[in-house]
């Protein structure tokens, strides 16, 4: 029996009555990729060139494996892709992205937003045969590792740690060096609140495996929360080399520079930051990150999880008076989240000690409007003699993240 028959027969299979959903933009490419599907004779096949076409098409039929090219205009593939694991339809489907490009950070990016495989152009019928065969067969036949490790998690999320030490343990019987396996008992010893124990074991999945990027992730959560400034920064450097276009990481050493009162090296940070997310670089709340396709650089965007982030950091100027990029930084993590009601007064009180008393007004007005029982901005208002009942236009509310500035900001120590 030749290869694409077995493929053939191991895709239609699996696929049943789903569709095969192909968003590509190059004709040619199309093209291509419609041949190769009837070759091994898959007629479930809807092929378009954007996203928005793609889910006119999800509307009406259920899709069982997506290709996906990685640039496209208005939405970037990965960004796709994230967006589908997030929701419960298709947080398991099979997500192949194509792309032209093999850099190392590529790839990384691809895992963190959920991708299964990676397909390089120019691409043969073997090469599409191998990793059509080699997703479906991932997605039908787990390995029995696999499977103990999936239920290790579903305990662990469940805060169930003893069954899901337990399966960790019978994980690592299976497979000594298994990075999953040790990070889950990691992440055990976390949930115990057992930091030494938890920072080894991480440690000892990373030296199992050093691409297993989520190890990383969880070491940076660990030193966060054990507050050890030391393995922060070593985790977010080595994030950050790993993943270069993700701005969340030089965020994360910019608020730790601070906090070493290191301002030149913490101000370098947040302007590396900017440079990656064009959420931060965009004067607007409702832009399309991956319109830039220069680069992967938006393809795994600030979300609005990160304002936090860029809240500390903001506090932090705020606190050794750098007033003006104190206000900047607020205004930077309103654009992620623009109802955030403590970003919003602690930008009111940034504005009110630079001598802004109209945009510190404006500010804790748009708190009171997301939320009318906030106590101290209705205080705060009434020291400013402003009206703390005074109803702000729709469009202002909805458009939290565009202040007016001062022209004349007084920098007080700054």
């Amino acid at each position: 029996m030749s290869a694409s028959t077995t493929v053939m027969r191991k895709i239609n299979q699996y696929l049943g009555s789903n569709f095969v959903l192909v968003i590509e933009p190059s004709q040619s490419y199309r093209t291509t990729l419609k041949n190769f599907f009837q070759n091994i004779r898959v007629k479930n096949l809807k092929i378009m060139a954007s996203v928005e076409e793609a889910r006119r098409e999800m509307i009406t039929v259920k899709v069982g494996l997506f290709l996906v090219e990685r640039n496209l205009t208005g939405k970037s593939g990965l960004q796709f892709c994230k967006e589908l694991r997030r929701a419960t339809a298709h947080e398991t489907t099979p997500f192949l992205l194509l792309g032209t490009e093999s850099f190392r950070h590529d790839i990384i990016l691809a895992s963190e937003g959920g991708v299964d495989s990676y397909l390089l152009k120019p691409f043969s019928f073997e090469d599409f045969l191998g990793q059509i065969d080699l997703i479906i067969t991932s997605s039908q036949n787990p390995s029995s590792l696999k499977r103990i490790l999936e239920r290790a998690d579903t305990h662990l999320r469940n805060g169930e740690t003893w069954i899901a030490e337990s399966l960790f343990m019978e994980a690592q019987n299976i497979k000594p060096n298994s990075a999953r396996a040790m990070c889950g008992l990691g992440l055990v010893a976390m949930q115990g609140r057992d930091f030494k124990a938890a920072k080894e074991k991480l440690r000892l999945a990373i030296s199992f495996n050093p691409d297993y990027l989520e190890t990383y992730q969880h070491l940076l959560k660990l030193a966060k929360e054990s507050d050890d400034q030391s393995c922060l920064l070593d985790s977010a450097k080595l994030l950050h080399e790993m993943s270069p276009e993700n701005p969340r990481y030089p965020l994360i050493m910019a608020e730790l520079m601070l906090q070493l009162d290191d301002i030149e090296a913490a101000q370098t940070f947040q302007k590396l930051a900017e440079k990656k997310s064009t959420l931060l670089r965009s004067n607007k709340t409702d832009i399309h990150p991956a319109k830039d396709q220069k680069s992967f650089v938006s393809a795994l965007d600030l979300e609005s999880d990160d304002a936090g982030l860029l809240h500390c950091l903001g506090l932090g100027y705020f606190k050794k008076n750098m007033l003006d990029q104190a206000i900047k930084t607020f205004q930077f993590a309103l654009r992620l989240n623009p109802t955030d009601t403590e970003v919003l007064y602690n930008l009111a009180m940034a504005y009110e000690l630079s001598g802004d008393a109209t945009s510190a007004t404006h500010s804790l007005r748009l708190a009171m409007a997301a939320n009318p029982l906030f106590g101290k901005a209705k205080i705060k208002l009434q020291e400013l003699g402003a009206s703390a009942t005074k109803e702000l236009p729709k469009n202002v509310v909805d458009n939290a993240g565009d202040y007016p500035r001062s022209t004349e900001i007084e920098k007080k120590g700054a």
